[in-house]
């Protein structure tokens, strides 16, 4: 009963994406029946010719040879719409999932999400959607193409011979039931196919991305092997497949010739007792095949259908992730500055198992354009901290909340991370150049601001001595960049989002003690609300407050009263000229 219920959930999926392209559809499924038709009206006319040419039959021997010729004309009209249309239609079908599918896995929520391998996610995106998109534009238009072409050619076949036509017939639904009963095994081979094809690509994503790992470990021969074994895994997973394939191909096959064997010698027999003329032999031959060769088709697609319904199901898997939660009203948020947001933590309690909480009735209260640091040991909480700051993890106790100067809150959810500007502890460029990365934080920000923000972030001494400057194109995850320069970059692209609260991970980890200074002071001079998590003494010297996770909730060990002041000291006339020269005024 499962079964039969998953069954039916994967073929109404797939029905839903086939009804968007209806049209197109349709145009394949007429023409495939059209191309049918004119298959078993070239037979006939076929038998006219053969039995005009040997006197048989009355007719005119030209014109017959004309109609035969249009239809052959109409044969390759057909075929060549039918392929341009069928090609067109699966490339649309086959973006529609994929884009479907990943705008719904952008706003799933990141928990569940975080479980699945970036690599099987991709084989998701790329074999399985190509699967189902072929199944989709070509299983229901084949269909029915076989479906016509049979039944015409069995009623032709029955007006001419009905012993003739029952020969062909007979063997047919024993093929369907033959493909079916091998079909399901094939599915379920299918799903391991695609899985160890999913490891794999897991496997060589990884050590790509981490090739920097994988040579200073002298990691070579021991990732070649370990590639080479699950390419193998998957080879075996294959060829199962293929092995079983081939076996139900040679079942059917063997079938086909049964029936076309009994067929032809019915026909030869009728033949040699005068009973059918050559041309009739003819159209038994062509007729036959035309009978049993829809019923060798649509057996061989039924293994295609649980195939595609197998990577239906892992697409499926993915589109039933939970959706991130939306902030229904921003209240009192709306019409605050956009300098004047705070934070406040209720009683916070979260833990990534359920026997073990992280955070434990945490608390904190950061007022607007307030600057924390937030301090402890490796695995306190600092990071997970931040994450529920940003909404990816939801506490099984407590709320988030972002307020206003009226005192009003908002509960942390996707839409609120529009108040948040985050530099991340691994900070992720993207390849690209220097402007499209900076411009992640803020699509619509000027040159001048872009500028301005890479000064902040002393990032422009930098930029401006490329060649190509903001056009300077840089590799994945930053390549041709120093890690610091990769920091600052992050830095100027978050300080561009313009968002009230600066949430800084670990953010000035690879600068110098110089550079660093004078960032902070910069981020420190913008007024906005600022919480860093950092081990670094010389950030906390710019910091309201400095708090520590202890025992899974905050504890208070410093206040900086006087800190303040370093904010104008980006305002001195060194930093001013800097400024102004980076802005042309």
């Amino acid at each position: 009963m499962a079964y039969l219920k998953k069954f039916s959930a994967e073929i109404y999926w797939m029905a839903g994406y086939a009804r968007l392209f209806l049209p197109p559809l349709l145009f394949l499924v007429i023409g495939g029946g059209m191309l049918s038709l004119c298959g078993v009206g070239f037979a006939l006319a076929s038998r006219n010719l053969i039995d005009t040419a040997t006197g048989a039959a009355q007719g005119n021997f030209l014109h017959t040879g004309v109609v035969m010729g249009l239809i052959i004309i109409i044969q390759i009209a057909l075929q060549s719409a039918y392929t341009m249309v069928s090609a067109r239609v699966l490339e649309q079908t086959g973006n529609r999932l994929r884009g479907d599918l990943f705008g719904r896995l952008v706003g799933t929520e990141w928990m569940p999400f975080s479980k699945y391998h970036s690599g099987d996610v991709v084989a998701r995106l790329t074999s399985d959607i190509s699967s189902v998109a072929n199944a989709i534009t070509g299983l229901v238009p084949q269909g029915v193409t076989l479906g016509v072409q049979m039944l015409a050619a069995f009623l032709v076949l029955y007006h001419f011979d009905p012993v003739m036509a029952a020969l062909a017939f007979i063997l047919g639904p024993v093929l369907i039931i033959f493909g079916r009963l091998y079909g399901r095994r094939i599915k379920q081979i299918q799903v391991r196919c695609q899985e160890s094809e999913s490891k794999t690509r897991s496997f060589l994503q990884e050590v790509l991305q981490n090739m920097l790992v994988v040579k200073s470990f002298n990691l070579g021969d021991t990732c070649s092997g370990r590639f080479k074994e699950l390419q193998s895994q998957h080879l075996m997973w294959v060829m199962k497949r293929n092995w079983l394939g081939m076996a139900a191909g040679a079942g059917l096959s063997l079938g086909f010739w049964l029936g076309y064997f009994l067929a032809l010698t019915w026909g030869s027999y009728r033949l040699s007792t005068g009973m059918i003329t050559f041309g009739t032999m003819a159209v038994f031959l062509q007729l036959v095949g035309q009978v049993q060769g829809p019923f060798l088709g649509l057996a061989r697609l039924l293994p295609r259908t649980y195939s595609a319904m197998a990577s239906a199901g892992r697409l499926m898997e993915l589109e039933g992730l939970p959706l991130e939660e939306k902030c229904a009203d921003d209240g009192d948020l709306k019409h605050s500055s956009s300098l004047a947001v705070g934070l406040t933590l209720q009683d916070i309690t979260f833990g990534y198992h359920a026997d073990a909480n992280i955070l434990d009735k945490l608390s904190m209260e950061v007022r607007a354009g307030e600057i924390v640091a937030i301090t402890g040991a490796s695995g306190a909480g600092k990071t997970t901290l931040m994450r529920l700051l940003l909404a990816l993890i939801t506490p099984s106790q407590g709320e988030v909340l972002f307020t206003a100067g009226s005192g009003e809150g908002v509960k942390a959810s996707a839409d609120a991370r529009r108040y948040i500007s985050y530099v991340p502890q691994r900070n992720i460029l993207f390849t690209g150049t220097i402007e499209e990365n900076l411009k992640m934080g803020c699509p619509e920000a000027t040159p001048a601001e872009i500028v301005y923000c890479a000064v902040m972030a002393r990032a422009w001494d930098f930029i401006s001595a490329l060649p190509e400057q903001l056009g300077t194109v840089i590799g994945e995850h930053g390549l041709g960049l120093s890690e610091g320069q990769v920091q600052r970059l992050a830095i100027a692209r978050a300080l561009l989002r313009r968002a009230p609260i600066l949430l800084l991970d670990e953010a000035t980890s690879a600068l110098d003690a110089e550079t660093e200074a004078k960032v902070l002071q910069a981020i420190s001079s913008l007024g906005r609300t600022c919480i860093i998590v950092t081990h670094r003494p010389m950030a906390l010297e710019y910091c309201d407050r400095v708090l520590q996770i202890r025992d899974g909730g905050l504890v208070e060990v410093k206040r900086g009263a006087s800190v303040w002041n370093t904010r104008d000291s980006i305002t001195g006339s060194t930093e001013q000229k800097k400024m102004k020269l980076a802005l042309g005024k």
